[in-house]
């Protein structure tokens, strides 16, 4: 049988992913390139969940191995090479997710497809799991259903996250969406970087880690594209754990505030005859909340029975010499949806000129 076990793994803390298991332990008997196998048994609880990578390291050559058994407690690992009797051997999994638990007796056990008899090494610790801390959020614009939102989360992480593998979870405020899913920056003081995720359309937001996170940093994540939750509330909060940093940790209470409506809205269709086609509908309006550029939207609903069937094009006009046209949607239907083709700032009248229309 192996003998001689032992263990070192990092992180240490429950619950963590994308822990690094370093395990030693000396061979009894021989095992054969590509078709011997080493066994791994992790501590119950724990998985080789992510998977990312196996090196086996004889003290004299360093290789990497295949294997199988993710998402499970038992990893099985091929020899990369002959492995002669009596070597000793290190093997390193990448990407095992630690125990959800704190415990004092965790073990690993190992055996080979020559030394079939299972060996335990000594107890290690899992230890408690962690939490970030110092979470804070703001929200722009801060009225109720409004799209296309800013997002900034702040954190300090208590636990390392690994370039590209390490992930923070963002939990928005109740009926809140990353629906636009525009983009992320991660922001930790000294690097900024744009990211990879998922999550777009749900309330949770997961976020790779563009480069290594250190224990101690403080992070800042940007969410550009969030819809607001549809109603007024002060005690908005946003939670924030990592792949690293499993406990859930909240923001303080932020607030939503009512949802707002344009005013001063008037309308001027040419011809007016019923039934007309390719009419042109001028439609000005002051915006009470800003518009970001070719992401804002403008949503025109027009006369029962009217339609923006020829849907020739579409002219924005804020009044301040800007002019252009702008893509849209809703071609055939009574709602026209209008893109901004520049920014709208808060109090800007604004004129939306269809070409077009068939009247009602």
């Amino acid at each position: 049988m192996v003998s001689g076990i032992t263990v070192s793994i990092a992180p240490t803390n429950a619950g963590a992913e994308y822990s690094v298991y370093k395990l030693k332990f000396k061979v009894a008997a021989g095992l054969t390139a590509g078709e011997g196998v080493i066994h791994i048994q992790l501590p119950v609880g724990g998985t080789f969940g992510a998977c990312e990578s196996v090196e086996v390291n004889d003290g004299a050559k360093l290789a990497s191995a295949g294997w199988y058994g993710c998402g499970s407690e038992e990893v099985t690992v091929y020899a990369p090479y002959a492995i002669s009797a009596g070597d000793t051997l290190e093997v390193v999994l990448h990407g095992v997710t630690n125990p959800p638990t704190k415990t004092a007796s965790a073990t690993v056990e190992v055996w080979t497809s020559a030394d079939t008899t299972k060996a335990a090494s000594s107890a290690f610790e899992i230890t408690a799991p962690t939490a970030v801390s110092a979470v804070t959020a703001s929200a722009a614009p801060t009225n109720a259903g409004a799209e296309y939102g800013v997002y900034k989360v702040k954190f300090k992480a208590t636990s390392a996250l690994g370039s590209y593998v390490g992930k923070v979870h963002i939990q928005l405020p109740a009926g809140a969406t990353f629906a636009d899913c525009e983009s992320i920056e991660v922001i930790d003081g000294v690097s900024t970087s744009g990211s990879y995720w998922y999550g777009c359309s749900g309330e949770e937001v997961v976020v790779y880690a563009p480069f290594a996170i250190a224990a101690g940093d403080s992070v800042e994540v940007v969410l550009h594209g969030v819809i607001n939750p549809p109603a007024k509330t002060a005690s908005a909060k946003i939670e924030v754990w990592t792949s690293t940093d499993v406990v859930h940790a909240s923001s303080p209470a932020f607030e939503i505030t009512a949802p707002t409506a344009v005013s001063a809205v008037t309308a001027s269709p040419a011809p007016t005859n019923a039934g007309a086609e390719y009419g042109v509908y001028k439609v000005k309006f002051k915006a009470t909340s800003a518009l970001p550029y070719y992401a804002g939207k403008v949503h025109i609903q027009l006369p029962g029975g009217a339609r923006f069937g020829d849907c020739e094009s579409v002219e924005v006009i804020d009044g301040a010499s800007s002019t252009s046209a702008t893509y849209w949607y809703g071609c055939s239907g009574e709602e026209v949806v209008v893109y901004a083709p520049f920014a709208i700032a808060a109090g800007d009248s604004v004129e939306v000129v269809l070409h077009g229309v068939i009247n009602p």
